[in-house]
């Protein structure tokens, strides 16, 4: 990526770091993919989310297959409260940037995901 000039080339677009928020030129065949000004703003993102997403992972599978276990352990609140935890901590790490990508990308790399399943090819509900 190209630091921020005083004008933008014509094939680029300039961009805002989802780390650190600094602002960064990125060209224009990539600037839609482009989200980091460098490799170490990069790094720390995602080791963010995946230390984030451990704790998340273990709780909402305890919450989606252990319906007792996670009721007893109030599960749900817990998970609502990692959430605000998270969220407090970009505001005050941060600047307020959010650490999460938008559900319509994530959902556009999984169209799976919205597909209804009602049975395998067993015709068995699957649990």
């Amino acid at each position: 990526m190209l630091a921020v000039a005083s004008e933008t080339p014509p094939d680029h677009r300039q961009r805002a770091c989802l780390e650190c928020g600094a602002p960064f030129l990125a060209h224009k065949t990539q600037a839609r993919h482009a989200e980091f000004c460098g490799d170490t703003c990069r790094r720390s993102h995602k080791n963010r989310r995946a230390m984030r997403g451990a704790a998340l992972y273990d709780l909402f599978m305890t919450l989606r297959y252990q319906r007792g276990v996670a009721q007893k352990l109030h599960v749900w609140r817990q998970l609502c409260r990692l959430a605000a935890d998270f969220r407090l901590e970009d505001h005050q790490q941060r600047a307020g940037r959010r650490s999460w990508r938008a559900a319509a990308e994530v959902l556009a790399e999984r169209p799976y995901l919205n597909a209804i399943v009602v049975a395998d090819k067993t015709w068995r509900r699957f649990n």
